[in-house]
């Protein structure tokens, strides 16, 4: 991986970079404090940028920001009012809508995550808001027309999925190209639940109810704090604070392939392929286990392959100021192995100049950007290594290892056999 940074002449400044989001071209919009900075994929700064504000004129520091409607406006979650979605114009800087969600009979229900109704909805033209979130031990649909009068949006009964459990919390939340939704939860759980476009882009009120998980992957007692999904909705990762996971969702029955978003698993649950840390990549980066701190691992935005398919080809997650990335196709080679232990390839790990704060990838390109402290970096993800590796890969018994190197950003190559090195397949 390679990066280039963006010039800031404010990193002694007590404001930090918190949320980012890029567009469909490349250009990345991020929440430096209270102000909504624009940068161009080179890093330069695009815009004089503007303050975001309740339309009471108060200032707020984002917590996350979201593009929707083709990048014309986005949604942004603030600290203070947490039931609250502010909607503003994305050229002009304008609040041109608020609304508070009325969960459970109640506005006290904070959004503890929300993400677009389908992968890469966000990229279509749609001036109302649509939305699935999670809010404590409930799942929810919104949709939302902001030009509509009233501050306060109800959710019915319809547009949830309760868990009633006194100390259950849904954590994290993500969609498949076709709406399918995953819930990942505290107690360790990853739930996968139907839903369709069709059923999302009906007019009026969300006309299909939440019903149970066709699929519960609840297998780790660990703690999940992010989850995330191919476009098709075969392959579902999971973070825990000191691992990430990864399971195919696709399984045979009655001489054909079905999907856990659509009929229940049941015997045919996988186990999922634990991804760590090794204790060389520690010692490499100078800290202990007990330093590690995984953010939301995601898969990138992928490749365009025709015929509406995407091709992703890698996971990144990030701990303090280190990326880290494992590259997909070695994930996909080595599930379908017997495995004794936790982990698989050696990640690989760039270390930038500050703690990453927040990243999001670019579409169609082999590319992320990192939200830093006080700084963006634009970060490419292949290069001559990559093209080496793909040339040395026409053998199928010999991969490659990129290690991590602690004196620079540089990587040392390692050669291992691998006599199976196949793709997994359902």
């Amino acid at each position: 991986m390679s990066s280039s940074s963006s010039s800031s002449s404010s990193s002694a400044s007590k404001d930090r970079y918190q949320t980012v989001d890029v567009t469909r071209d490349g250009r990345a919009i991020a929440a430096k404090g209270s102000k909504i900075e624009f940068k161009a994929p080179t890093g330069d700064t695009l815009s004089a940028g503007y303050q975001a504000r309740y339309q009471d004129s108060q200032v707020f520091s984002p917590r996350k920001i979201f593009l929707q409607d083709a990048g014309r406006s986005m949604l942004l979650l603030t600290p203070d009012r947490r039931s609250t979605l502010v909607k503003y114009d994305t050229e002009y800087g304008k609040n041109i809508g608020e609304v508070s969600l009325k969960i459970a009979d109640t506005l006290d229900y904070p959004i503890d995550s929300i993400t677009t109704p389908s992968k890469f909805s966000e990229l279509q033209q749609s001036p109302v808001v649509q939305a699935v979130g999670v809010s404590g031990n409930s799942l929810f649909d919104v949709r939302w027309d902001s030009r509509s009068p009233g501050d306060v949006l109800a959710l019915s009964e319809d547009q949830r999925f309760v868990k009633a459990s006194r100390n259950f919390r849904f954590t994290s939340v993500a969609t498949t190209g076709a709406g399918h939704v995953v819930a990942g939860s505290n107690d360790g759980h990853i739930r996968l639940f139907t839903r369709k476009n069709d059923e999302l882009e009906a007019s009026g009120p969300m006309v299909s109810p939440w019903k149970r998980p066709k699929t519960d992957l609840g297998q780790l007692a660990d703690k999940v704090t992010g989850v995330d999904t191919t476009r098709d909705g075969t392959w579902v990762v999971w973070t825990t604070d000191k691992y990430i996971a990864v399971v195919n969702t696709t399984f045979k029955t009655g001489g054909h392939v079905a999907s856990g978003f659509e009929k229940a698993m049941g015997k045919e649950k996988p186990s999922a392929l634990i991804c760590k840390l090794s204790d060389q990549d520690l010692e490499a980066m100078g800290i202990t286990e007990d330093d590690v701190h995984f953010t939301t691992a995601t898969f990138d935005q992928g490749t365009y392959m025709g015929d509406d398919n995407i091709l992703e080809q890698n996971i990144v997650t990030s701990t303090g100021p280190f990326m880290v990335r494992w590259k997909f196709r070695h994930i996909k080679n080595d599930y379908g192995k017997t495995r004794d232990r936790p982990g698989v390839r050696r990640a690989e790990v760039v270390r930038q100049k500050e703690e990453i704060t927040a990243r999001k990838f670019t579409y169609d390109k082999d590319e992320v950007v990192a939200a830093l402290e006080s700084d963006l970096s634009f970060m490419k993800l292949s290069g001559e290594e990559d093209d080496q590796e793909a040339e040395e890969e026409e053998s199928p018994h010999a991969s490659r290892v990129l290690k991590f190197n602690a004196g620079d950003d540089d990587y040392e190559e390692e050669e291992e056999d691998d006599e199976d090195d196949e793709e997994f397949e359902p």
